[in-house]
């Protein structure tokens, strides 16, 4: 069998350390963004967090992926909450 490059292993523990400080720093923002678009928000969809834009009649349904690139987004200082 082939010795394990250290490089590699060191590699991969840089991306779990690094995967664990951006989710850190996401979490209190998914929570906060889930705060401000509760269940039950909107009257059209009633059971799930839901993002209205009114200017065009849009819905989005703040799923735990969405959540994370809006915070992500937020933590690059690309958008802000609205």
């Amino acid at each position: 069998m082939p010795e394990e490059d250290s490089s590699d292993s060191e590699n991969d523990n840089g991306y779990s350390r690094m995967k664990k400080t951006i989710d850190n720093q996401l979490k209190p923002i998914v929570q906060r963004l889930k705060s401000k678009y509760p269940s039950g928000l909107c009257h059209t969809h009633p059971t799930i967090h839901c993002f209205y834009y009114a200017p065009k009649d849009w819905h989005f349904e703040l799923d735990q992926n969405r959540l994370n690139v809006w915070a992500h987004a937020i933590v690059c200082c690309l958008t802000l909450f609205f």
